[in-house]
C-alpha cells in the first residue's frame, strides 16, 4: 500500500508541474487519458484489497494478473502522455 500511495503522490506532483508549464490548458486527449489512468489506479487498488481479503490462492493469482495488465495499460497511457 505504501507503493500505491507513493505512486499517487508522485503522479500528483507531475500533474501539478505539467499544469503549471501548460498554464492549466490541457487537451481533451490528455484529460481523457488521465481520467482512464485514474480509473485504472482505483481498479488496481480495489482488486488488490479484494485479493487480500479472500483466502483462495487461485483468486489471488488472477487478481494480481489483472493488476499487472491494468498497470501495463496505465504505463502505456503514461508514455503516450509524455509525447503529447
Amino acid at each position: 500500500m505504501l507503493a500505491a500511495a507513493l505512486l499517487l503522490l508522485t503522479g500528483l506532483v507531475n500533474l501539478v508541474q505539467a499544469a503549471i508549464s501548460r498554464q492549466f490548458a490541457f487537451s481533451t486527449a490528455f484529460t481523457t487519458a488521465l481520467a482512464i489512468k485514474i480509473l485504472l489506479y482505483i481498479a488496481m487498488l480495489a482488486t488488490m484489497r479484494l485479493s487480500t481479503k479472500t483466502g483462495a490462492m487461485n483468486r489471488m493469482v488472477k487478481a494480481h494478473a489483472a493488476i499487472v495488465a491494468m498497470g501495463a495499460v496505465a504505463l502505456l497511457l503514461g508514455l503516450w502522455l509524455i509525447g503529447s
